[in-house]
């Protein structure tokens, strides 16, 4: 397994602009709850940081639920896109990359990155 690694490292990655790190919200209804934000890093202010994580969970949870379908409707498809660990959106300026660790960056689309070795890293952050 690899070393775990910080959000202030991952910060520090080239092209990331700022990283948050969140949890579930802990509710006793039925009723949804915005994530809790735990952690930023980078040059994100609070304000930025909580509006990446609320994104990033609900993107998230549509990520997922596609996955969960996709594998439950046809379970012998080795095909299907289930298990997913992340998930990428590409914006004009800046792109977003979350994992299901619920870690979450803000890239710079100014600068060359590697999708895949980002993704690496945010899985190697305990959450």
């Amino acid at each position: 397994m690899a070393t775990e690694i910080s959000l202030q490292e991952l910060a520090r990655t080239p092209g990331v602009i700022g990283a948050a790190r969140w949890k579930a919200s802990q509710y006793n209804t039925n009723m949804a709850a915005a994530p809790v934000l735990v952690e930023s890093a980078g040059d994100i202010d609070n304000a930025r940081a909580e509006r990446l994580v609320n994104n990033a969970e609900v993107a998230g949870m549509s990520v997922m639920g596609v996955g969960m379908l996709n594998k439950t409707n046809n379970p012998g498809d080795k095909r299907n896109v289930f298990p997913i660990d992340s998930y990428y959106i590409n914006g004009q300026d800046t792109s977003m990359i979350a994992t299901f660790n619920r870690v979450a960056v803000l890239l710079d689309n100014g600068v060359d990155y590697e999708v895949r070795e980002i993704i690496a890293m945010m899985n190697q952050i305990g959450n």
